[in-house]
Formats: C-alpha cells, structure tokens, sequence
C-alpha cells in the first residue's frame, strides 16, 4: 500500500519525482499525486497517472520524455 514512507523520490532529466498521497477515503484506500519539480527552476507540475500506486523509474521516465519533449528517450 502506499504511503508517504514509502513514496520514490527518483531523479530524471532535470526533474524530480515527489509523489504523496494526496487522499484517504472511508475505506482506508489511498491515493497518490504524482508531483514532479524542475530541479533548476522549481516549477512543478503533476503527471497524469493511477493514484493508486508510485510509478517505478522507467514509468517516471517516460512520463517525462514524453511531457517535456524527449520522445526519443535519447537522453538529449
């Protein structure tokens, strides 16, 4: 189950990875905002992910190539 102990802190091209959750309902069932931060600027953003679980590096990665414009996953 997720939690805030337990959340990645993963670092790619530039941005970090600070997921938390963001939710508990009723039930105990938790859910997660997955924040990414530019590490030169600050700017944040959120990525559009299941809030149900933290998203492993290469998810993470791809979340980012695709957003900020790396396709290729080149590394450029």
């Amino acid at each position: 189950m997720i939690n805030n102990h337990n959340a990645p802190n993963h670092l790619y091209n530039g941005y970090r990875y600070v997921p938390y959750v963001a939710h508990e309902d009723e039930d105990g069932i938790r859910k997660a905002e997955h924040k990414v931060v530019n590490v030169k600027t600050g700017k944040e953003a959120v990525l559009d992910a299941s809030p149900y679980r933290w998203l492993s590096m290469d998810e993470f990665a791809y979340h980012i190539d695709m957003l900020f414009g790396n396709v290729y996953g080149d590394g450029k």
